[in-house]
């Protein structure tokens, strides 16, 4: 079935991943495989005031930081801590001298300029199917619906209702992918089907599908000549593969990709070249 995605019902497709993972954690070689020619690193963007995307790179302009291979989203934008809240959200938090004043990347997620230009890209680096590995958690099974009740005070209340799944329960409930801490269903698609998760209406040969906002949190080629992975905390996505690859995206003018080594930890604390 060409143009949607097809469910995997076999995790061993990823059994490959497992010796090639360091240990769990932000280094670049526990988030996708080691052993790769090369490595990069997209990032998510920033936001300004008004909620326009805008680059790391305008940003550490503005606050004079600097943007490098381990930096963080939360020191290039001058928080003076890293749970400092962001102005976005909030409001009517003033930015501190030096701060920026709008927000910061998603976690976990990539916006979808970003995914369609990944998708074109790794299209050009692929030949067959994708594996789609989206992680199990994130709400995907419905939970309770809220009633707004407007009848008489003394009526009787409508009983609670489920909200919908956004996931297929033979797929939520069967088997999955398990690497250390996390858990992913398996899809397979080709390169332009991720294209439609960017313009959010992706098919599937299970109802429902309704990934809506979500990345694939892993996703690699049947060759594995390449690995990509969007991990759930994280405010950037990592792609190791070839050097062409590496250089392929380097030059992509709708991401922002800086190179990174398989050794690089892109955790909260690691970026020491914008430390106060």
């Amino acid at each position: 079935m060409d143009g949607m995605f097809r469910y995997e019902p076999d995790p061993s497709v990823g059994d490959w991943l497992r010796p090639r993972l360091g240990p769990f954690g932000p280094a670049v070689g526990s988030l996708v495989p080691r052993g790769f020619a090369a490595y990069a690193r997209v990032l998510h963007p920033m936001y300004d005031a008004d909620d326009v995307p805008v680059t790391w790179a305008a940003v550490a302009a503005a606050t004079g930081r600097v943007v490098h291979p381990t930096a963080q989203s939360w020191r290039v934008a001058g928080r003076p801590d890293l749970h400092a809240p962001q102005a976005r959200p909030l409001g009517q938090r003033v930015a501190e001298p030096g701060e920026w004043s709008g927000g910061e990347p998603a976690e976990g997620s990539l916006g979808a300029t970003e995914l369609r230009t990944l998708a074109e890209v790794l299209g050009r680096h692929t030949v067959g199917d994708l594996v789609v590995a989206f992680w199990e958690g994130t709400s995907w099974e419905g939970a309770m619906q809220l009633v707004l009740w407007t009848g008489e005070p003394d009526g009787e209340l409508p009983a609670p209702r489920p909200a919908p799944a956004d996931l297929a329960p033979e797929v939520l409930h069967g088997p999955k992918l398990e690497l250390p801490h996390r858990a992913y269903v398996l899809f397979r698609a080709r390169p332009r089907d991720l294209g439609a998760l960017a313009d959010g209406g992706p098919r599937a040969d299970v109802d429902p599908f309704r990934p809506g906002w979500r990345t694939p949190n892993l996703l690699w080629p049947d060759d594995r000549t390449w690995c990509l992975a969007t991990e759930v905390d994280l405010d950037s996505t990592v792609v190791g593969g070839s050097r062409e690859l590496v250089d392929d995206l380097l030059a992509a003018s709708d991401l922002e990709v800086v190179e990174v080594r398989e050794t690089d930890s892109l955790g909260w604390l690691d970026d020491t070249v914008n430390a106060p």
